[in-house]
């Protein structure tokens, strides 16, 4: 889910090439927006929280995004796994994301 078309164009070179690498992985993508709005971001993680069976993260207690999104994943009754704290690591290793680099 993208917040919006041409979001990657924001990022330096290294990180376009990234996101269009992990874009071309998925099986589907898509835009919420076709240009850049103030309620882009909020927009997306509201729509990530309503249609996930469960929230993976990595939240180390900074407001922001990510914390928005863990609050609306709690207020929806989700399954919440913070790969950022050990104690909810639940097994995960790095190693197991690195599909995505």
């Amino acid at each position: 889910i993208i917040p919006f078309e041409g979001q990657e164009l924001r990022f330096g070179k290294e990180q376009q090439e990234r996101f269009r690498h992990i874009c071309s992985r998925a099986t589907r993508t898509i835009a919420l927006e076709p240009a850049y709005k103030p309620w882009a971001y909020t927009q997306r993680n509201d729509y990530l929280a309503r249609h996930a069976a469960a929230l993976i993260c990595y939240y180390t207690g900074e407001s922001g995004g990510t914390q928005y999104t863990v609050r609306q994943a709690a207020k929806l009754g989700l399954k919440i796994i913070n790969i950022g704290r050990a104690d909810q690591q639940a097994g995960c290793n790095q190693s197991d994301f690195e599909w995505l680099f």
